[in-house]
C-alpha cells in the first residue's frame, strides 16, 4: 500500500476511500446516525470512480447495513444514485458509452493504445486452468505476491482465523465477514480476468486498495500479542520486515520489469528482487541516504508504537 501512496496511485486512493467509508458505515451501525451513511455513501462513490473494481464494496456494504437495518440500507443505497448518474454520465459523455474507459476495448483499439481485448483488465482471459493457477500464485505469494510483499498481512490472516474461531465473543464478526468477503470477491475478479500482474510495478498495485481492510482483522489478535514477549518480537520483526519492503518499494513503485508473455504466466519477475537491484545499481547517494533515513524512521515509529502499547511487565501465570 505505501509504495502507491507516495505516488498518489488511483488504487491507494480509492483504498483510503473505502476504508474510511467502511469506519463511517460501522459508526453510523453502532450509534444509528445517518450522517455516517451519508459520508459513507459519498466517499464510496467517490471510491468507485477512481477505481472501478472498488465499487462491488457498495453491494457489500449495504449487505452489511441491511443486516442490521434494512431502512438504513435502502437509505445508503440511495445516496449512492446521483454519483453513480454523474458517473456514468461522464462516461458517456467522454467516450459514448456507460462503460468506464477502462472497460471500453473498441475506445482503445481506434487510438495507437499497447491495451486490447487480450490484455485489458477486465476483458483478459487464460488460455487454461493451469496458467490460472500459476498467475494466482504469483499475484497472491510468488514473485509478484500480495503476501510475500507485505509479510504483515500474514499476522491478518491469524487475525482472521482468530475472529472466525472465536466469532461469539467479537460483536462485528458478521459485518467484518462480510467486508472480507468482498475483498476476496475483489482479488478473485482480477485473477480471472487480469494476465499481466499490474504491469511493471511493485507487487501487484491492484490491491493496495484491499490492503487497509485486511489490516483490519489485527484488531481480535492486539491483546494477544500484547501480552507475551514472543508474540510482540515476532509481530515487530514482521512489521520492521513489511516496513523496509514498503521503503524498497517507494523508491521508485513502478519498475522496469520484463513484458509477461501470454500463455506463460510463470514468466514474471520477482519485483522484490529488482527493486533491490535498481536501488543498489542505479541510485545515487544522497538517494539511498533518503531512502535509508525513511525507513530508520517508520522503524522508529513503528518500534515506539510497540513500546508504548504493550504492557510494562508480563502477566503472570497460575500454576
Amino acid at each position: 500500500f505505501f509504495p502507491f501512496v507516495t505516488v498518489y496511485s488511483s488504487h491507494s486512493i480509492a483504498g483510503s476511500l473505502i476504508i474510511i467509508a467502511v469506519y463511517f458505515c460501522l459508526t453510523a451501525i453502532a450509534e444509528e446516525r445517518k450522517l455516517g451513511l451519508v459520508l459513507a455513501g459519498v466517499l464510496f462513490s467517490i471510491g468507485a470512480s477512481i477505481d472501478v473494481t472498488g465499487s462491488i464494496f457498495i453491494l457489500f456494504t449495504a449487505l452489511m447495513i441491511a443486516r442490521h437495518s434494512l431502512k438504513n440500507a435502502v437509505l445508503f443505497s440511495i445516496l449512492i444514485l446521483p454519483f453513480l448518474g454523474i458517473n456514468l454520465f461522464a462516461n458517456w459523455h467522454f467516450s459514448g458509452s456507460i462503460l468506464p474507459p477502462s472497460l471500453n476495448a473498441p475506445l482503445h483499439e481506434n487510438i495507437d493504445s499497447p491495451f486490447s481485448r487480450e490484455n485489458m483488465s477486465g476483458l483478459a482471459t487464460h488460455d487454461s486452468v493451469t496458467d490460472l493457477m500459476v498467475y494466482a500464485f504469483h499475484s497472491l505469494l510468488g514473485n509478484r505476491g500480495l503476501l510475500s510483499h507485505s509479510p504483515i498481512l500474514l499476522v491478518s490472516l491469524i487475525g482472521c482465523y482468530q475472529l472466525i474461531k472465536f466469532r461469539s465473543i467479537h460483536s462485528v464478526y458478521k459485518d467484518y465477514l462480510i467486508l472480507l468477503v468482498g475483498c476476496l470477491t475483489y482479488i478473485l475478479i482480477y485473477l480471472l480476468r487480469t494476465n499481466n500482474y499490474s504491469g511493471d510495478s511493485f507487487g501487484v498495485r491492484w490491491f493496495a486498495a484491499i490492503t487497509p481492510i485486511f489490516m483490519l482483522s489485527l484488531a481480535p489478535i492486539e491483546d494477544a500479542i500484547r501480552s507475551r514477549r514472543i508474540y510482540r518480537l515476532g509481530f515487530w520483526m514482521i512489521g520492521t520486515l513489511s516496513i523496509l519492503l514498503s521503503v524498497l518499494g517507494s523508491y521508485r513503485p513502478f519498475l522496469p520489469t520484463s513484458a509477461p508473455v501470454m500463455g506463460h504466466p510463470e514468466m514474471v519477475d520477482n519485483t522484490i528482487l529488482v527493486a533491490f537491484n535498481r536501488f543498489l545499481t542505479q541510485s545515487s547517494g544522497m538517494g539511498m541516504l533518503r531512502t535509508a533515513f525513511l525507513a530508520a524512521f517508520l522503524c522508529l515509529i513503528f518500534a515506539a508504537a510497540m513500546w508504548y502499547f504493550h504492557p510494562q511487565s508480563e502477566p503472570t501465570r497460575s500454576a
